[in-house]
């Protein structure tokens, strides 16, 4: 199944735009069959907006980053499960935004052994430089 995916990056600055948008999407979408459509919002928006969609599944909820451990003293970083229980199943790891702040092969790797071990979906960047 194809992805199309939205990295919502930085953006809105609200939930309340978060939820307007995500709503522009998901009517977006109304009939489109041969690929699936992912929302990966700021951390922040990513279970209100699992919420919404939750048993409806017209877009999947996807977060930009996800931690190569699944707990520990690792301040602002979130682990699979964490993702996991909010309702999202995609993750994107190694975005050329995350390997200019010296994001290398191996981390990224890590990462994405730790996303498959919770049974989530790796959405890898490749090739792009930032």
């Amino acid at each position: 199944m194809k992805l199309i995916v939205g990295n919502w990056k930085m953006f809105p600055q609200t939930l309340v735009e978060a939820k307007a948008i995500f709503s522009a999407h998901k009517r977006s979408v109304r009939g489109l069959t041969r690929a699936k459509m992912v929302a990966c919002p700021p951390s922040l928006f990513v279970e209100p907006l699992a919420k919404i969609e939750k048993g409806k599944r017209s877009i999947e909820i996807g977060v930009q980053n996800a931690f190569y451990e699944d707990e520990g003293a690792r301040t602002g970083e979130t682990a699979p499960p964490q993702i996991r229980s909010v309702g999202a199943n995609y993750v994107i790891l190694g975005h050329s935004e995350r390997r200019a702040l010296g994001e290398s092969d191996e981390v990224i790797a890590k990462k994405a052994i730790q996303v498959n071990k919770s049974k989530l979906t790796v959405i890898l960047c490749v090739g792009e430089r930032a």
